[in-house]
């Protein structure tokens, strides 16, 4: 007896999960918009994605997923109002919540990062409607800058020095590229464009680069300006280091006097 309940309890519970799962003619959609979107083919992409949140919209197991990589898309098509919709609407399949806290595709992680940004900063007042592609640029040369592809990077500067876009970025790249080759006088004059208060997504660095600079140039007052405003130990490690460069540097001529 004890053994045909238990098979009856099994029995029932696999049907729950069967009746419940997912329809695979919508996960597979789902898969095949992510491998079009990887492949930059958003046109066949968004059509998967459309077809996949009718059957998907209830399963808050793959709604995330989807729904990152459906704005994404519309994102990249240039549809940001159609990007800051889907956003809301996973949002609201998931109950409400803070969407920044869950996981995120480690494929399309870095897409989502900028994605975020930009629609962040298209909502600010006094932003520049046409400035997507723009914004765009800035995150590509930025990673180009950190990857010290300086030849790249610089070609990339000279085409968004042409576009309609935000002067501190643009500033913030040159200040960076100037300071990877080693250019400490054109690193400060670009950063210094900036302003006083440093926008926080490039502020550490870019003070970073001004303290760094300012102490290369044997402007120690100004350094210590910036090198207060600095977090980052990497950053802090590789200032100390300079300092005691230019001191030992120093104690060496004295001594040949």
């Amino acid at each position: 007896m004890t053994k045909k309940i238990l098979f009856l309890l099994i029995s029932i519970i696999c049907l729950y999960l069967v009746s419940y799962a997912a329809d695979p003619f919508y996960t597979n959609l789902l898969n095949e918009g992510k491998q079009l979107y990887l492949a930059g083919k958003y046109d066949e992409a968004l059509e998967d994605f459309q077809i996949a949140e009718f059957g998907l919209i209830d399963e808050k197991e793959f709604v995330p997923e989807l729904y990152f990589y459906y704005a994404l898309t519309q994102y990249k098509k240039g549809e940001v109002g159609e990007s800051k919709a889907l956003l809301e609407k996973m949002k609201t399949a998931l109950g409400g919540g803070d969407i920044d806290k869950l996981a995120r595709p480690k494929e399309i992680e870095r897409d989502l990062f900028i994605m975020v940004r930009a629609l962040d900063y298209l909502g600010q007042p006094g932003a520049k409607p046409g400035s997507l592609p723009f914004f765009n640029l800035f995150y590509e040369t930025w990673d180009l800058l950190k990857a010290k592809k300086l030849p790249e990077a610089e070609a990339k500067l000279k085409v968004m020095a042409k576009m309609n876009g935000d002067e501190k970025r643009q500033y913030f790249l040159e200040g960076l590229l100037a300071f990877e080759k080693g250019d400490f006088k054109q690193c400060v004059k670009r950063l210094e464009k900036i302003g006083p208060v440093l926008p926080a997504e490039f502020g550490e660095q870019a003070s970073f680069c001004l303290a760094y600079a300012y102490l290369k140039r044997g402007d120690a007052k100004m350094s210590e300006k910036y090198a207060r405003l600095i977090k980052d130990p990497d950053h802090v490690h590789r200032l100390m280091d300079l300092m005691a460069e230019i001191k030992a540097a120093q104690q060496s001529k004295n001594i040949k006097k």
